[in-house]
């Protein structure tokens, strides 16, 4: 999901909105958004950071969707400068995870669109910060591109 300047007039709105759907059905549904891309300095990651602080997670369908989920956040922690922004708790009854938020570098996600693109099945939400409407807009159409196996991406620009 790409959220334009004009998305984020009222940051605080737009946090609660996306973190409403993120955690949906603990964030096992189709329509989870968990690749956002958002401008940077909007104040989306500060104000959904202190947002989601105050989550629950519910429970995950069984075991086996927790332990991958536990491992595609590994992965896409794995990759160069990578963070976890914040995270709220997990319920612990049953098969629970906390909802948490990646921070991802655009660099990063230009370097390894794969990795950045591993879906965290679960309340598990990656957010880029791009610096303007054309960089997102060529990283966009390499994931495309990636995602789709019809061609390798194009490299970062200035």
């Amino acid at each position: 999901m790409v959220a334009t300047p004009s998305a984020l007039t009222d940051p605080a709105a737009f946090a609660a909105a996306y973190l409403d759907s993120l955690t949906l059905g603990a964030g096992q549904f189709c329509t989870n958004p968990g690749l956002l891309l958002v401008p940077r300095g909007c104040g989306f990651a500060d104000t959904a950071a202190s947002q989601i602080q105050s989550t629950t997670g519910g429970p995950l369908v069984n075991e086996g969707i927790r332990d991958q989920l536990a491992q595609r956040m590994g992965r896409v922690l794995s990759l160069e400068r990578a963070e976890v922004i914040a995270a709220g708790t997990a319920s612990g009854e049953g098969f629970t995870a906390a909802p948490s938020l990646i921070s991802v570098p655009l660099e990063t996600a230009f370097g390894d669109p794969h990795g950045v693109s591993t879906e965290c099945f679960g309340p598990v939400g990656v957010v880029i910060e791009y610096d303007s409407l054309s960089r997102q807009s060529v990283w966009c159409d390499a994931f495309q591109a990636v995602s789709s196996g019809r061609s390798t991406p194009p490299k970062a620009t200035k």
